[in-house]
């Protein structure tokens, strides 16, 4: 038990950062081994599946982002839980685009489109305002108008997301 903790120490650690190729091969064989980056063997496990110390997992991605790593304890292979939180780049969508007359939103953005709701006392319309918010992590890997208004700060009057560029428009304040 002594040498199988700092093993899953150490492959907890490598999992959520490191670069360690065994680890970070992602290569889906119909063998139960296949070769990784370095040369090294690794397995695709399955608990409780016998293994040795000596074996390497093959990765199966982001561990932060399955939430396990593996690790081989009393000869079988168990899943270390990881405690550390997936990261997901935002989708860039389709790059910088307008956001009102005279803003630009970043392509991980969603433009707002606020109407004032209230006319100048001459009865003239004040200009809408308009404003890049990013977009929520919820939506990240989906970047459009039914992902993005729920989380939108205001009543929304409609939504438009060409090439995945989302702009909410408003209710008038």
């Amino acid at each position: 038990m002594n040498r199988v903790m700092p093993l899953a120490f150490f492959l907890m650690l490598a999992a959520c950062g490191g670069t360690n190729s065994a680890l970070l091969d992602n290569t889906n064989d119909s063998d139960a081994s296949t070769k990784g980056d370095s040369g090294g063997s690794c397995v695709h496990p399955t608990v409780g599946e016998s293994c040795a110390v000596s074996q390497q997992a093959c990765s199966e991605g982001d561990a932060c982002c399955t939430g396990h790593s593996w690790s081989c304890e009393n000869g079988k292979w168990t899943e270390v839980a990881m405690g550390c939180p997936c990261k997901i780049e935002p989708v860039d969508a389709g790059g910088p685009f307008a956001c009102g007359p005279s803003l630009t939103c970043k392509g991980s953005d969603y433009c707002v489109d606020q109407p004032p709701g209230i006319a100048f006392a001459d009865g003239g319309t004040p200009p809408n305002s308009y404003e890049c918010i990013p977009t929520p992590i919820e939506c990240n890997t989906t970047s459009t108008c039914g992902c993005v208004s729920p989380f939108a700060s205001c009543q929304v009057a409609s939504c438009d997301d060409p090439n995945g560029n989302v702009t909410v428009s408003c209710l008038g304040e």
